[in-house]
């Protein structure tokens, strides 16, 4: 906690971030890949009053990309941009339905530029090459989040790090920011819940396979193959649910797997079927108000928090743990089937691209596979979605695997098949 009092004052900040201003005005590709090298590392320091989040790049990236528009023939648009810009209604009615507006703002802020990062994606990504370079960007920077979570697993602890890029802050643009919970025994590295932790290797995880079947050309001694074990272990140090099957083969871990699935305090099996059945009750009820487009971009916390039966008149909201569910209370009827064809349609291209035989071949497989488990994990949590970092990913996957498409198609790029 002592880290935090020490943490990068507004000046360091100015110090480091107008000499990358100045380099990245004019390259917009490798703000990106810059982009993605930090999406767990979401440092927030404060201007003023206001706490500035790093993710904020996703919006400053038009900035650079603007710059060199006419370095490029045309901008490519989505064939998602129907649905998109409903989804941009849903932000707008949000926004003047806030009953908390600089929550609000904040998360709209987040899903708008989540939305704008799959058009960056499918502008700056024109090639096989760039596809994987940011795909290795991602896997390396999520073997660096498994190397802190094992630090944090040896000594019990959240460590410096977590304070520095977590400060705790008085805001009303987050929730509980001032505060958090004890060391609960699961690593956490620098994201914000084991749960969240657990959906963003399995999307990196996947990625981190196919590197090592390609670029390590399947070689025992390849750093991706290092990689993959490292996110695979660290998965199972989350102790979220879909790491328990894991879990039971380790003699060593298995106390703190009955600990789960036995206790009755904060964080056991007992205690998480009883609040996240209540929690998903409340969901439905709320959607079901407001059915058609739901009640809004972070309104759902505002009705929680009438309604908590743990923290009472002391709630801010939470979430129902549930992403279905959230996505229905949050953006209706039209939203969440808005938001399913656009998943459903990326999961299904990158299948296509899996049986092209194509040099695309296997990062399609990697994405169709890190798509199709975080949507299963939607059932489980809402973090997989609506996390901050798990977010970031699966909307990067959505604009790769818009961008593959786009190559894969005749006349566009050509795409050499595979001779073996």
């Amino acid at each position: 906690m002592a880290a935090s009092l020490f943490y990068t004052p507004l000046p360091f900040v100015i110090l480091i971030g107008i000499p990358l201003g100045f380099y990245f005005a004019t390259r917009p590709y490798p703000l990106l890949l810059f982009m993605v090298s930090l999406i767990p590392f979401n440092f927030v320091f404060k201007v003023g009053p206001v706490p500035v989040a790093v993710e904020l790049l996703k919006v400053a990236a038009w900035v650079p990309f603007l710059i060199t528009r006419r370095e490029r023939p045309k901008f490519v648009t989505s064939r998602f941009n129907e649905l998109f810009a409903v989804l941009a209604g849903i932000i707008v009615l949000s926004l003047v339905r806030a009953h908390d507006l600089p929550y609000t703002v904040k998360e709209c802020v987040r899903f708008g530029s989540n939305l704008g990062l799959v058009y960056l994606c499918l502008n700056l990504i024109d090639g096989r090459e760039k596809v994987l370079q940011v795909l290795k960007v991602l896997t390396v920077s999520t073997f660096a989040v498994a190397c802190y979570g094992f630090y944090q697993w040896i000594i019990q602890d959240y460590g410096a790090l977590f304070w520095i890029v977590n400060p705790r802050l008085d805001t009303s643009l987050a929730h509980y920011r001032d505060t958090f919970w004890e060391w609960r025994h699961r690593i956490i590295s620098v994201l914000t819940s084991e749960m969240e932790l657990g959906h963003y290797f399995n999307l990196s995880i996947p990625i981190a396979a196919m590197l090592w079947l390609t670029e390590g050309r399947k070689r025992l001694t390849s750093k991706w193959l290092l990689m993959t074990i490292c996110m695979l272990a660290g998965l199972v140090l989350t102790f979220t649910f879909g790491a328990w099957l894991a879990l039971v083969a380790y003699g060593p871990l298995y106390p703190l797997v009955e600990a789960k699935l036995t206790g009755t305090d904060m964080g056991s099996f007992a205690w998480d079927a009883a609040t996240r059945l209540y929690n998903w009750k409340l969901a439905l009820q709320t959607w079901w108000s407001h059915p058609w487009l739901g009640v809004g971009i972070g309104n759902f916390e505002f009705y929680y928090a009438s309604n908590d039966l743990v923290l009472g008149n002391q709630s801010q909201g939470s979430s129902p743990h549930e992403t279905y569910f959230y996505l229905l209370a949050n953006f209706g009827l039209v939203g969440t089937i808005s938001v399913l064809i656009i998943m459903l349609s990326a999961l299904r291209s990158n299948i296509q691209l899996m049986r092209s035989g194509s040099n695309l071949t296997l990062i399609g497989f990697a994405l169709a596979f890190a798509l199709a488990t975080n949507m299963v994990g939607w059932f489980a949590d809402d973090s997989g979605f609506f996390g901050p970092h798990a977010s970031y990913v699966v909307w990067l996957f959505v604009g790769v695997s818009e961008a593959l498409r786009r190559l894969s198609q005749p006349g566009l790029e050509v795409v050499e098949h595979a001779t073996s």
